[in-house]
């Protein structure tokens, strides 16, 4: 009996229990009309509103799963991103099951551009409510932006069964299809829609134009080219782009062997644009023309260029196929031609040729001639002089006879001195020739003589900044930005993306020592890639809708590649440099701390301590007074900008400038906060995975990923690089010696102490790469015997290596020589056997040198001012 009484107070607890928790998280029909007016805020963008009425519902109803879910939301949009996890965690706590607290969640990610989660939350959601319809659209956008093309596909096909009469859900299962290998099954959904229209729509209507193109693309990529032949010629009149008709014609007659058809089309592309240089070639093929058949290839251009005489690629072409004197006659006539007619890019539209030695020494002869010509007693045509001078300029430039090339100059000056192309040009061959200071001075003082002129403002921008001139350089490129409050153009160059200024900012920042604020330019690059990238995802539905598919697929193809581009490149090696430099300071400070710890003697450890106590203190200060020097610099160009501000505004009167005015104030103006991470790996590698991703065939990536590999402890992962991934490199021949090195360098991290004493890699991992590497490279045990590997397999053969590989031989050597003079020995005959033909090889050479504080670096400096009398930057 005292047990059946128990056993139903107990229940009658747990029923109190749970009707109170019921009651904590079930809405009353009040709150339920309160929580869909809060989603109205929320979609009116009231955030502030709707955050205290969801806000009153918790406190009636704590732990209602999708109010908690909604507080989240709202948090995140007021910018209270930590707070806002905090109520998700509580929403998933309260009731795991809610799909609308996992929609929320994922709007959320989605917002804060973490689609591969926001998919995550988004798929868990309709699970639970495989019927939403807005989940679905949602999805669909989240999937393509993953690149999951499979399961886009599922899930559009869902969304197309909702609404069959919307052609854009057709149009995007089509699409989807052919991005994930299918054309066959995209040929079939566009078919399936087209036999739907009953009516004959105007080749105006953009939509139904782009969808029979991308019909016709889906046909020609299964390989069935004559049915796409067919299909195009179904279609020609219904489209409203002739040119991709007649293109695609084209290629298909082409590819059919149809040689006659194929030519009569290549010659109509030519005739409606006879200086685009890709059908020409097509022609060629069309004519059935063998490559070495360079007689009827001469003869063909030769026709076209009578035909076209002011399209410039035929002409060229012939001088490209003529050789010795032949090609002297052409070129003769070429080039008379053109400075006859005072074409500015001349010599411009002749570099190419430049490859060829003795093509070389004829353009040299046919020049000189001319210029005996056009200069004889008899002559009176002075802007043909001119434009020889110009071209002879010019042409020592390249060869890189400086002198010569600014003394032909001054002639066109002289003759010509307000036109602005020749002060561009001295500016230029200054900086060819070494002497950057005067180069920056050259290009501004040709800017100053039109302050309108952007082109000009650009080149004088960039050339300060190659000069090492910051503050210059600030101050000229605020003249064309919308300014802040100090009318400084910096937070401006960000916001518009300019991604050439802002390269160029950060090395010339790394280069005098501003790592933090060189951090903070490679870090608004990374941003501004991050942001092309995640920019695709409004375009999934957008170009769907307005039927815009050729552009898209154009589009995916470019955000697919877009972290391959050079800029993102050089802004991840820049900051590499930095944060492997911070990580190897904080791996040398834990081995000292290790050191301490290890010391019996009492006394010897207080010192000790106190030393490193020192050493903090020290890089503290330094940190401080750079960060004051910063400041102070920033304050300068304040103030010079105001000046300039004042100065234009008095000649006219300012625009309404109203750019920056809600933009907050940046908190870490400097980039100290990057500085100062504890984890300077974790955030390069999540910079260079999309480069991993997007171009696994340049070998700078490989070498990115080996150094920050062996620096993680992830062995294995680094010797893959070594083994297997540099197996697909495509845009270089990778050296035996950038092997060998990294094999060597591996091998020596692996068996190094101080290894074993951050982070002791396991001993199975040890036993694997000490078994491998061998196999690699066998004999190769030191750093003398990499020397003699690189000696024998590069110096001694006189082999062509660029100066990047051996520079990036010496930057490895310094890990496995700690001996500073043995180092030195290593290096001081390598960089002189590069010699001095290269301004930039020398640059770097020259730094090289100083940085070990080699005996040998005057007598590198006094044979490179030989080589080049007027560089100053040595």
């Amino acid at each position: 009996m005292l047990k059946s009484k128990a056993k139903t107070a107990k229940q009658q607890q747990q029923q109190t229990a749970a009707n109170s928790k019921n009651a904590d998280s079930v809405l009353t029909p009040k709150e339920q009309s309160n929580f869909r007016g809060a989603i109205k805020l929320y979609e009116a963008k009231q955030y502030k509103k709707g955050f205290k009425s969801v806000d009153a519902i918790l406190k009636k109803h704590p732990k209602n799963a999708d109010s908690l879910a909604l507080k989240g939301l709202f948090l995140n949009h007021l910018e209270r991103d930590s707070e806002a996890d905090d109520q998700f965690s509580a929403a998933f706590a309260s009731s795991a099951s809610s799909p609308m607290a996992w929609q929320f969640y994922g709007i959320c990610l989605r917002n804060r551009k973490n689609y591969p989660e926001a998919t995550k939350a988004f798929s868990k959601s309709l699970q639970l409510d495989p019927e939403n319809y807005s989940l679905i659209r949602d999805l669909s956008s989240l999937y393509v932006q993953s690149r999951q093309y499979p399961e886009a596909a599922v899930i559009r096909h869902k969304l197309l069964q909702k609404n069959p009469d919307y052609r854009p859900y057709w149009t995007g299962l089509a699409v989807v299809q052919y991005l994930s290998g299918n054309p066959a099954a995209a040929e079939s959904t566009l078919s399936k829609f087209e036999s739907l229209i009953k009516i004959q729509l105007p080749k105006t209507d953009l939509e139904n134009s782009e969808s029979l193109l991308f019909h016709n693309l889906a046909i020609y990529k299964q390989g069935d080219v004559q049915r796409a032949l067919d299909h195009l010629e179904t279609i020609a009149d219904k489209t409203g782009d002739p040119l991709a008709i007649m293109e695609s014609r084209a290629k298909y007659l082409l590819e059919l062997g149809r040689f006659k058809e194929a030519e009569r089309e290549y010659r109509a592309l030519i005739k409606r644009n006879p200086d685009d240089p890709k059908y020409y070639p097509k022609l060629e093929q069309a004519l059935q023309i063998d490559p070495e058949n360079i007689t009827l290839r001469k003869l063909l251009y030769r026709n076209l260029a009578l035909k076209y005489p002011r399209a410039d690629v035929p002409s060229y072409t012939g001088l490209e196929l003529s050789f010795g004197e032949e090609f002297k006659s052409v070129l003769t006539k070429y080039l008379r031609e053109k400075i006859l007619r005072g074409v500015p890019s001349t010599f411009v539209l002749v570099k190419a040729l430049y490859h060829d030695s003795e093509k070389k020494q004829i353009i040299e002869e046919v020049i000189f001639a001319l210029e005996k010509e056009f200069s004889g007693e008899s002559a009176t045509n002075t802007t043909a002089i001119l434009w020889t001078n110009y071209f002879i300029c010019q042409h020592y430039d390249l060869v890189g006879n400086f002198e010569k090339a600014l003394e032909y100059l001054e002639k066109c000056i002289q003759q010509s001195s307000d036109t602005v192309e020749f002060s561009l040009t001295k500016g230029r061959i200054l900086k060819h020739a070494g002497d950057l200071t005067n180069a920056a001075r050259v290009i501004n003082a040709a800017r100053k003589t039109d302050l309108s002129d952007r082109y000009t403002n650009t080149k004088t921008v960039k050339y300060l900044l190659r000069a090492n001139d910051y503050v210059e350089a600030v101050v000229t490129e605020s003249i064309f930005t919308h300014n802040d409050s100090h009318n400084v153009g910096l937070r401006d160059v960000v916001f518009i993306q300019t991604l050439w200024a802002l390269i160029e900012h950060a090395e010339l920042l790394a280069r005098r020592g501003d790592d933090s604020f060189a951090l903070k330019r490679f870090d608004d690059i990374f941003k501004t890639f991050f942001e092309i990238y995640t920019d695709e995802f409004d375009f999934h539905g957008f170009s769907m809708r307005k039927g815009t598919v050729r552009a898209y697929l154009d589009m995916i193809d470019f955000t697919s590649r877009v972290y391959a581009h050079p800029t993102y490149l050089r802004a991840l090696t820049g900051a590499a440099k930095i944060y492997f430099k911070i990580h190897d300071q904080q791996v040398a400070h834990t081995l000292q701390e290790h050191k301490i710890e290890t010391l019996s003697d009492a006394t010897s450890k207080q010192t000790a301590e106190e030393a490193l106590k020192a050493q903090d203190d020290a890089a503290e200060k330094s940190l401080a007074d750079k960060k004051a020097k910063l400041e102070e610099e920033l304050e300068l160009i304040q103030k010079l900008c105001t000046e300039a501000a004042d100065a234009r505004h008095a000649l006219s009167t300012p625009k309404p400038n109203d750019l920056h005015k809600n933009v907050k104030p940046d908190p870490d103006t400097f980039g100290f906060g990057l500085l100062e991470t504890k984890e300077p790996l974790e955030v390069l590698f999540k910079h260079w995975k999309p480069l991993s991703e997007q171009a696994p065939e340049h070998l700078s990536t490989w070498e990115l990923g080996f150094e920050i590999y062996l620096r993680q402890h992830k062995y294995v992962l680094a010797m893959q690089v070594i083994s297997s991934k540099i197996k697909g490199v495509t845009d270089t021949v990778v050296p035996d010696y950038w092997v060998a090195q990294r094999a060597l360098r591996l091998r020596a991290v692996i068996e190094s102490e101080e290894e074993n004493i951050v982070n002791p890699p396991p001993p199975a991992i040890k036993v694997l790469v000490g078994r491998t590497l061998p196999t690699i490279y066998p004999g190769l045990k030191d750093a003398q015997d990499l020397t003699a590997f690189y000696n024998e397999k590069v110096l001694s053969n006189e082999a062509t290596d660029s100066a990047d590989r051996v520079f990036d031989w010496i930057e490895g050597l310094k890990t496995l020589v700690k001996d500073s003079v043995a180092y030195r020995k290593l290096v001081e005959p390598v960089l002189f056997k590069l010699g001095f033909s290269d301004i930039k090889t020398v640059f770097k050479s020259v730094a090289i040198l100083k940085d070990i504080d080699s005996p040998k670096y005057e007598e590198y400096v006094q044979a490179a001012k030989k080589e080049w009398p007027l560089a100053t930057a040595f």
